[in-house]
């Protein structure tokens, strides 16, 4: 009964362990994001690409335009601002295709964490002044 227990535990260690994404999955996520923002209708994995690329780029910059318009100039050091009108919200679409001009222009990066790199990308494209 142990051995039948410890067996059932380490098939589905497996399937309970979060797994954060890297540049490499989010590359092929975002190429299918931008695919479908421009007008193709895609098939359903890149639907759910866009969902994964437009998920993280969203979150990861709703967090940065916060931090970038917050009082606390530490805050602010990780913040993005909107280019013309601060306050503003930036638009997905610009926002996934600088995240994915950034991963294709920095292959060597592409094992680091997805949201880390969403990060840099927004940070260089729309700095605070």
């Amino acid at each position: 009964m142990c051995r039948t227990v410890l067996v059932l535990i380490l098939l589905l260690v497996p399937y309970s362990v979060v797994h954060a994404g890297d540049g490499s999955s989010l590359i092929i996520s975002c190429k299918s994001a931008v695919k479908l923002l421009s007008g193709d209708t895609g098939n359903e994995r890149d639907h759910r690409g866009l969902n994964y690329c437009a998920g993280l780029v969203n979150g990861v910059m709703a967090t940065m335009v916060i931090n970038g318009n917050s009082p606390s100039d530490e805050a602010r050091k990780f913040g993005i601002c909107h280019p013309t009108d601060k306050g503003q919200f930036l638009s997905i679409d610009p926002s996934i295709r600088v995240v994915l001009k950034y991963l294709e222009e920095h292959p060597e990066k592409l094992h680091e964490a997805d949201a880390v790199l969403a990060i840099t990308a927004l940070k260089g494209a729309f700095p605070c002044p």
